[in-house]
């Protein structure tokens, strides 16, 4: 039973899901701390940076800051992406779960046969012939 192939590996996407929340993670936090600097530098001394704006895209997106963005789109993706990886580990988690409850239940049957059935049909047997044997001599 140890010996069972339980088709345990590891997924492909959950490395490739775990890498873009990382970069995902450093936009957010670039984006604040850049956010940051224009209050942070004055107090040390030092010049403030400008805060870049989008501009002429023509969208929504013209006039708001670069930081701002970088900060609430690396954190809209990192609740994103763990949504979607919790939604993906279940689904694929059940269907393996559900595959290796199957493979398990074959190999009890087998090791069921070989270990407990074929022993006691084999002495069932050798009752049916010893009771047969005894039968012709008695009678």
């Amino acid at each position: 039973m140890a010996r069972t192939d339980l088709g345990a590996r590891g997924s492909w996407w959950w490395p490739l899901l775990g890498a873009i929340q990382w970069l995902a993670l450093v936009a957010a936090v670039v984006g604040g701390v850049w956010l940051l600097l224009p209050v942070v530098l004055p107090l040390w001394g030092m010049v403030a940076p400008t805060i870049p704006q989008v501009a002429g895209t023509g969208t929504w997106l013209d006039g708001w800051p670069v930081p701002l963005l970088a900060l609430l789109g690396g954190v809209a993706l990192g609740v994103l992406l763990g949504l979607l990886g919790a939604l993906l580990g279940g689904a694929i988690g059940a269907a393996r779960r559900a595959r290796a409850r199957r493979r398990l239940q074959a190999q009890v049957r087998v090791v069921a046969q070989e270990v407990v059935v074929a022993p006691i049909e084999a002495e069932r047997e050798r009752a049916r012939a010893f009771a047969a044997a005894v039968a012709r001599v008695v009678g």
